[in-house]
């Protein structure tokens, strides 16, 4: 009983580790300004270690995010976390910024329910919305006139997933997930003449995702 208190604690700092770092980012990416943003890879350490590979790697004490049916390959309880850090360099024919961030990856628990069944639980991001993004234009018919704008966004969605495994007999398993997504983009936009008196408009928006 101490152990799996133990163990749901760990996995409550975990997911208000995840709030936390959904609001950091990933560094500055302008292609997370469409959609749900970034994409991020499910796969565990262990994935990236083999080049991607995951969907027929089974493994013991392993919690496999790629497929569940290779979940009945984990003989014992077991709980993964990890973080994922990126450093990027973002350059146009003149300009050039480099951007770093970091973000929890994972957490999952392996947890083997019978001989033939092993059931997992956990929390990732799923994709990363930060970006931020200055450009200036001409006014229509204002001669020598500009505006400048300063877009910022921020979020990103997140995936909670409860997966099953089920070994049919010594060659063949079955697995099934299902997840729920939900998180939510802030975007910021901030346009303002190049006037001594003007002054400057914010337009500000917000989604959530369920």
């Amino acid at each position: 009983m101490r152990r799996s208190a133990k163990s749901f604690f760990i996995f409550f700092i975990f997911i208000s580790s995840v709030a936390f770092s959904q609001d950091n980012g990933l560094g500055n990416s302008p292609y997370s300004m469409y959609g749900v943003g970034d994409l991020i890879w499910n796969g565990t350490t262990r994935n990236m270690g083999m080049g991607g590979t995951g969907v027929a790697a089974p493994a013991a004490n392993f919690v496999n995010l790629l497929n569940p049916a290779l979940l009945v390959y984990s003989t014992a309880a077991s709980f993964e976390m990890a973080a994922l850090g990126q450093y990027k360099t973002i350059e146009t024919t003149d300009e050039w910024q480099s951007t770093t961030g970091a973000t929890i990856h994972y957490g999952a628990f392996g947890i083997p329910l019978a001989r033939r069944w092993t059931l997992s639980l956990g929390l990732l991001p799923y994709s990363d919305i930060s970006y931020e993004r200055r450009y200036t234009n001409l006014v229509e018919d204002q001669s020598g006139v500009t505006y400048r704008v300063k877009e910022t966004g921020t979020g990103g969605l997140s995936k909670a997933f409860l997966g099953n495994g089920f070994r049919i007999n010594k060659n063949f398993a079955l697995g099934a997930e299902v997840a729920y997504f939900f998180g939510n983009k802030e975007e910021l936009s901030q346009i303002a003449l190049d006037l001594p008196s003007a002054n400057t408009d914010a337009i500000q928006s917000q989604y959530y995702f369920r």
